[in-house]
């Protein structure tokens, strides 16, 4: 069999803040996907409400086909070129109408070790073959009411899309 068609299955732990998801994940040895649409969802900047709660982002293919999909989180820091944060590009294949959702910790400061800090400016950028994805950013409190804190909610319908460059010929 031919590398670029073989498969290689792979396991990903994603922390959150109840413990770890664990995804089982079918992957291409072939080069890197190409992706038709990008979009992110700007840089925000997570609230001091959110200490001790988490930060979440949610996907949801609405094809009616499985589409490919890589989310991206970067961080920033005023001065200096975004970061990816290690370990926070995922590939996968979304069925259609299924949802993927990853929630992560939220630390007050660095004294304490965390996925993301208050204060701090990050951003999600969602590449798919298909432009029937839409994702949503939240930050959630953990006051006693678990909830979404207001006014800090992305929405599908606030992502913006990134245009990709075309070959030329192409339309």
């Amino acid at each position: 069999m031919e590398n670029s068609r073989k498969e290689i299955a792979k396991l990903y732990f994603l922390p959150t803040m109840l413990g770890f998801i664990l995804l089982g994940v079918s992957e291409s040895a072939a080069p890197q996907m190409a992706y038709t649409y990008k979009m992110t969802s700007g840089p925000f900047v997570v609230v001091e409400e959110a200490a001790y709660g988490s930060l979440d982002w949610v996907l949801i293919n609405n094809d009616n086909k499985t589409v490919n999909v890589a989310v991206t989180v970067y961080h920033y820091v005023i001065g200096e070129p975004k970061e990816r944060m290690p370990n926070f590009t995922l590939e996968v294949a979304v069925e259609p109408g299924h949802m993927l959702h990853n929630a992560n910790g939220v630390a007050p400061n660095e004294s304490f070790v965390s996925t993301y800090y208050v204060g701090y400016t990050y951003e999600v950028v969602i590449e798919a073959t298909s432009d029937k994805v839409h994702a949503m950013v939240t930050q959630w409190s953990q006051d006693g009411s678990d909830s979404v804190i207001p006014e800090t909610a992305i929405s599908a319908g606030d992502f913006v899309e990134i245009p990709l460059a075309r070959d030329k010929g192409k339309p």
